[in-house]
């Protein structure tokens, strides 16, 4: 009796399993459920029309669930063919049991769809962000979809639809993105887009994710990682300006990772927005068509090199915007240099600090300085508004050789005061300037060396009258002036009085060796407003040097 038993429970076992097997596996095929399939699913589609030929009763082991499922149904919404991989649909066991029964979850896949196919189906939906998006921006690209649908007491209760797209081409403003491909997941209340690959106004996306709700207004949020390898003609699609009209050739290669959120209004305008990029510059190169001449820097720049730099920025519609560069730099093919450049971007002003090693052959005359191609540093920090500049520091070190600004104010490109400059160079190793210069109630020069060698030739090339704004009391005491020739003048004294930016009245004296003396006056006469300059010198040589017919 015992083994009839265990043979009776081994052989339903038995047959339990192969049922369950054949069910998993392959499926009881039967037409009982078509029309329950059916109907639920043109009663909450409307415009539906759905034709299925044969329907399988299955086992999913991994939920223990029951469902049915059929394979390439014929499926048309608003006259447009559908074209669906496969639907399943998962029974109420209960409501089985009792020969009703109701679909609690199902789930449509499709083959994959051209983007036009997709269009024609989207634009029967209810206005939304997204359908707006895709009727107006999309262009073309293959899209596989698989939409999960929970029922509840015969109606939807929440959906879910995820998928891939490949080959993508899509535009919102200025931005295209082309040859894409990514991974999506749209549920009821948001969305998300993965594993984003492609390009970007030439940028090279090679990971990247989105995620958005799906309430009014839109707000989008992401971060994309991207290769940089980009000319001249891709700077300009994201450069509406005249940037960069005057580059002739223009390469920059490297890697960037990014971070955004884009906030959108009612009428899919963007209200407001925030990215943040980091990354690296490998190699980039700009050539000028017109060289690039700037003060005090003997050569014109023809190209500019960037290696080995890092790169972060920050910007956004309603904070400051933000931009750090540090690494390598080169002009006309020098040898790389090392800079730091920072700058911070308010609605109407920018501040700027710049730390850069300079290679290139600077050249002051007023101070008779060259630097000769020997590495000199700038560090400077200024700030700019729609006319004015405040340089707030300003350090040039070349060696021994030390200039040093402080709060230095221009307006339209005249100088309108400053703190305090220092100077000390050093010409062939011999210290040729040391002197301070203050600008209070009286503008004082005082310090132990002025080289004027050159001073005379800059009197006579100054037409634009750099120091237009400048109304000033002056007072200059240097113990040692150097000259063109070697007679030098000692203890040298002057006051007078400036008047837009030129000299009125001065009164002065110095000496020079063997008692020699040396007397400038300048006045205005009165009576025909000439100014009147006296020299009365027991050296010539010095003021007259410059003058060949002398």
């Amino acid at each position: 009796m015992k083994r009839i038993i265990l043979f009776s429970i081994s052989v339903f076992l038995i047959i339990i399993s192969v049922i369950t097997s054949y069910l998993v596996l392959i499926g009881y095929e039967t037409d009982r459920f078509n029309s329950v399939l059916e109907s639920k699913i043109t009663k909450n589609l409307a415009n539906t029309k759905i034709d299925i030929d044969k329907i399988k009763v299955k086992i999913n082991v991994k939920n223990i669930s029951f469902f049915v499922t059929t394979e390439k149904p014929d499926i048309e919404y608003n006259n447009n063919k559908i074209n669906i991989a496969k639907i399943d649909a998962y029974i109420n066991l209960k409501s089985f049991i009792i020969g009703k029964p109701k679909i609690n979850t199902l789930n449509i896949t499709s083959n994959e769809i051209e983007v036009n196919e997709v269009k024609n189906i989207i634009k029967y939906s209810k206005p939304s962000n997204f359908k707006k998006f895709f009727l107006n921006e999309v262009e073309k690209g293959v899209i596989l979809f698989n939409l999960d649908v929970n029922f509840k007491n015969n109606s939807i209760k929440n959906y879910e639809i995820n998928g891939y797209v490949k080959n993508f081409f899509a535009g919102i403003y200025d931005v295209k993105l082309e040859k894409s491909s990514f991974i999506y997941q749209v549920k009821k209340n948001s969305s998300e887009i993965d594993n984003i690959r492609g390009f970007v106004n030439g940028f090279q996306i090679n990971s990247g994710n989105l995620q958005f709700d799906n309430y009014e207004p839109l707000d989008i949020k992401g971060n994309l990682n991207s290769d940089l390898n980009l000319n001249k003609k891709n700077l300009q699609k994201l450069f509406k300006n005249n940037l960069l009209q005057n580059s002739e050739n223009l390469n920059i290669s490297g890697k960037i990772k990014s971070s955004f959120d884009i906030k959108f209004d009612e009428t899919f305008k963007v209200k407001d927005y925030q990215i943040k990029a980091s990354g690296s510059i490998n190699k980039s190169e700009i050539k000028f068509i017109n060289s690039k001449k700037f003060l005090f820097i003997k050569d014109k720049i023809k190209k500019l090199n960037l290696e080995k730099t890092e790169f972060s920025l920050n910007f956004g519609k309603k904070i400051k915007n933000t931009l750090d560069i540090i690494g390598f730099y080169a002009f006309n093919d020098n040898t790389p240099k090392k800079f730091n450049f920072k700058n911070l971007r308010s609605l109407n002003a920018q501040k700027f600090l710049i730390d850069v090693d300079f290679a290139n052959e600077i050249n002051i005359p007023m101070l008779n300085f060259n630097s000769k191609n020997k590495i000199v540093n700038i560090k400077t920090e200024f700030e700019t508004k729609k006319d004015s500049i405040n340089f707030k520091k300003f350090n040039l070190v070349e060696e021994k050789t030390k200039i040093h600004i402080n709060n230095l104010f221009l307006k339209n490109k005249k100088l309108v005061k400053f703190e305090d400059i220092s100077v000390k160079t050093f010409n062939n190793n011999k210290l040729n300037n040391d002197f301070k210069v203050s600008f209070g109630n009286i503008i004082k020069v005082k310090g132990s060396k002025y080289d004027a060698t050159n001073l005379t030739k800059l009197f006579e090339q100054n037409n634009d009258n750099f120091l237009n704004n400048i109304n000033k009391e002056v007072s200059i005491n240097f113990k040692e002036i150097s000259t063109k020739v070697s007679d030098k003048i000692s203890n040298f004294n002057l006051i007078g009085n400036i008047q837009k930016g030129k000299f009125n009245k001065i009164v002065s004296k110095g000496e020079f060796k063997n008692d020699k003396y040396l007397d400038i006056s300048l006045k205005v006469d009165e009576n025909n407003n000439k100014k009147i300059l006296e020299i009365y010198s027991d050296l010539p040589r010095p003021l007259l040097s410059n003058y060949k017919f002398f």
